[in-house]
């Protein structure tokens, strides 16, 4: 078990707590309780793995540091540090972001370059003020294009991340550019979409149209059929009427 240097450290003046550089594999669980007085918290250069999901306790979180540890993935908590204005999780292990990130629409600043992460949720579109987003030397695949409503973003690196497969290597650090890519991008995406749902309306209205042929066709054959049946007895019926007339002649002969 590890041993903290200070169990319960609080909170300066500035509402900042610095555990960086101890070692840790594990945060104190004293921390999470700083609910309302705690606006920064510097947890980087430790062992860290993860964080618990009472991170979503600090709603007060204004700056969090987690730079230069193994984590591996935040915890979807992290959505609920509304008030969160710089995230720095460089230098970790991490593959991929919450989509939670998005309930974090006073973010500014944004570092997560040095990971393994493979793309960014969709709802990074809905972080309106972010203005610094570093995401190099990753192995990013794509760019939601939903980056684009982004319209705050003045800086933005995503260098080192050769694989990326909807944005130019040549522009993979102006903003200018690749907010105007991901617009172009998003607008085809939104176009793709409503041509997808509208084929969609058209196999749906084709596979109606050709189970109504189906219930016309079973319900003429039926119609023909019982035509034939009432044509095909037509001969005994007028045999029947026939002989009922012959015999009703025969007794009024008989009557005479």
């Amino acid at each position: 078990m590890e041993v903290f240097d200070e169990l319960v450290q609080q909170p300066d003046e500035n509402g900042l707590i610095d555990l960086s550089h101890q070692a840790w594999a594990n945060v104190e669980e004293a921390v999470w309780s700083w609910t309302e007085k705690l606006f920064t918290l510097n947890l980087s250069f430790n062992n860290l793995t993860g964080l618990s999901a009472q991170l979503g306790k600090l709603e007060f979180l204004r700056e969090l540091d987690v730079s230069r540890n193994h984590l591996e993935a935040f915890p979807n908590e992290l959505g609920k540090c509304i008030r969160l204005k710089v995230l720095r999780a460089n230098g970790n292990c991490l593959k991929s972001v919450p989509d939670s990130i998005g309930q974090c629409k006073l973010l500014e600043e944004i570092y997560l370059s040095e990971n393994a992460i493979t793309g960014i949720p969709s709802t990074f579109g809905h972080l309106v003020v972010l203005r610094v987003l570093h995401l190099q030397n990753n192995d990013m695949q794509s760019v939601a294009p939903e980056l684009g409503h982004c319209l705050s973003l003045e800086e933005i690196d995503m260098s080192g991340n050769g694989s990326i497969n909807n944005l130019p290597q040549p522009i993979l650090t102006d903003a200018t550019l690749i907010l105007w890519m991901c617009r172009h991008n998003f607008k085809h995406q939104v176009a793709l979409i409503e041509l997808e749902d509208a084929n969609d309306d058209l196999e749906q209205a084709a596979e109606l149209t050709e189970e109504a042929q189906t219930a016309m066709r079973k319900e003429i054959d039926e119609l023909r059929a019982e035509n034939k049946r009432l044509l095909d007895a037509q001969p005994e019926t007028y045999l029947r009427l026939v002989a009922k007339a012959e015999e009703m002649k025969s007794k009024f002969c008989v009557i005479q």
